[in-house]
């Protein structure tokens, strides 16, 4: 008896083992099938979000906003360029700076017969005008600035320049030894400056020009007619007869800067373009004249006004 029931318990146990191990292998093998299938829900899914997202994203309005937003950007970046100016390098003033200063204010206020009763750069300033505003003519305010230049300097040291350096390599060592010294010691009128090369009439490069980055003389003044008539013009004339050098400046009126170019021959009045710039906007010397150019009104620098007065132009 007890044989027989061990024997049909055996007989269960058995049965029990074959019937999990054929479950377990239906769904070993439906694994793959229900994995699949899932993967493929997954999919329609992923489908369908990603056609409507398409859809929505290529609509003709989005598209419409896509394009005028790339115009808006092209155009701001149009309008507002990469500054890639070279910065103004900072100028230190030194010890004879203000000696400087003092010497040429008291030698142009000797020229005019007048100080301003204001002090440093600003008086000096003041000075200048006066002697524009008060000369008969252009003529009159060049040949003044020049001889305030030549009674800066030793009545022997100009002659001995022209004889002795400026015959050096046929005025060239002249000219760059002028280059550096006007680098050296005026840019407590002008502003920072460097040397830099220019291009001679015979095609070669020297080192014999002065950038300034922004002339001082200028931005203090704000006016186009003293810049010409009490530097530009006095200055090239005074380096071309008393040291025998020729001398061209381009002084720039939009950014304020100006280009010495020692060794360059100046261009002749009547082609010269800084004699062809009209009154700055900023000019503070401008003046309204009804009685000139037919009783219609025109503002300009007072220089302009004295010329056409005395029947010049």
């Amino acid at each position: 008896m007890a044989s027989i029931c061990s024997l049909v318990s055996a007989h269960v146990t058995s049965n029990m083992a074959v019937s999990r191990l054929a479950d377990h292998s239906t769904a070993r093998d439906l694994q793959p099938v229900l994995e699949l299938s899932g993967s493929a829900i997954e999919t329609r899914k992923e489908k369908f979000r990603r056609g409507r997202w398409s859809a929505r994203w290529n609509s003709p309005r989005l598209l419409m906003q896509r394009r005028k937003n790339m115009i808006s950007l092209k155009v701001v970046k149009q309008e507002s360029p990469p500054d890639l100016s070279p910065p103004i390098p900072e100028y230190v003033a030194g010890p004879l700076d203000d000696v400087f200063l003092k010497l040429f204010r008291r030698k142009m206020a000797e020229e005019v017969g007048w100080d301003s009763k204001k002090s440093g750069y600003d008086g000096l300033i003041e000075v200048v005008k006066h002697l524009y505003t008060g000369s008969s003519s252009k003529e009159a305010t060049e040949a003044a600035t020049v001889r305030v230049l030549t009674s800066l300097f030793p009545a022997w040291l100009l002659p001995l320049f022209r004889q002795l350096i400026t015959p050096l390599a046929e005025g060239k060592v002249a000219a760059v030894m002028t280059a550096f010294v006007t680098q050296a010691t005026c840019q407590w009128l002008m502003g920072p400056c460097t040397v830099n090369e220019v291009t001679l009439a015979d095609g070669s490069v020297l080192l014999s020009g002065v950038y300034v980055h922004k002339c001082k003389y200028l931005e203090e003044s704000k006016c186009a007619g003293i810049c010409t008539h009490t530097c530009k013009i006095p200055t090239q004339t005074f380096i071309k007869e008393y040291m025998a050098i020729p001398l061209a400046m381009e002084p720039n009126f939009d950014d304020f800067s100006c280009q010495f170019k020692y060794g360059v021959a100046a261009p002749p009045r009547d082609e010269d373009p800084g004699l062809q710039t009209p009154c700055l906007s900023i000019c503070p010397t401008a003046i309204t004249r009804s009685s000139l150019r037919r009783n219609l009104q025109k503002e300009q620098c007072p220089q302009v006004c004295l010329v056409i007065a005395h029947g010049e132009v």
